[in-house]
């Protein structure tokens, strides 16, 4: 995916990429954004459907001087592959193992620290309860979350309201703070 330049201005990012496996064999690239400080608190922030880490520039852009924010864009949206084919099944229990290998993947070549703060929309929320072993409920999220994950601090849910505006509302799960 190439971006206009005005595209490209609003979202001035470094591209990373990293390589999920593929059904049946071979690699699947994943975009990512990775900005801020190494040793600075987390933030992993996950879109929904059918957005893509572009969802999320104007928060990277104002936590990048306090936290690493990591911003995948999952398999099928944004920078990342689209595959059209069996070789990627597009289930929620799916990109999951695919945020998890990415973050394995961080904590081991890339310094990334735990824990984790999620920062989740749409059905980037749906991720925490799978991951929580709710896969059956995954679809059917209150916002709240995917409660003592391991390696995770809080979690944030923004749920648009299905797209209705005038309800917009912002249902947030956290044991503590996470921005001040």
């Amino acid at each position: 995916m190439r971006l206009s330049p005005a595209a490209q201005a609003l979202y001035p990012f470094a591209e990373h990429w990293f390589d999920v496996e593929a059904s049946g064999g071979g690699r699947i690239r994943m975009h990512y954004v990775d900005e801020g400080p190494r040793d600075a608190p987390v933030l992993l922030m996950l879109h929904g459907n059918p957005t893509w880490s572009f969802y999320w520039r104007r928060l990277i852009l104002a936590l990048r001087g306090q936290y690493r924010v990591i911003a995948p864009d999952h398999i099928g949206c944004g920078k990342s592959d689209k595959p059209a084919d069996e070789r990627y099944p597009y289930r929620i229990a799916r990109r999951i193992a695919d945020v998890e290998a990415l973050v394995a993947h961080l904590q081991e070549h890339h310094g990334l620290r735990t824990p984790l703060t999620l920062v989740l929309h749409d059905w980037g929320g749906d991720d925490t309860e799978v991951a929580a072993g709710d896969e059956e409920g995954a679809g059917e999220s209150d916002g709240g979350g995917g409660e003592g994950q391991d390696g995770t601090a809080a979690a944030v849910v923004i749920d648009d309201g299905g797209g209705d505006q005038d309800n917009f509302t912002k249902k947030v799960w956290v044991e503590h703070e996470v921005i001040p």
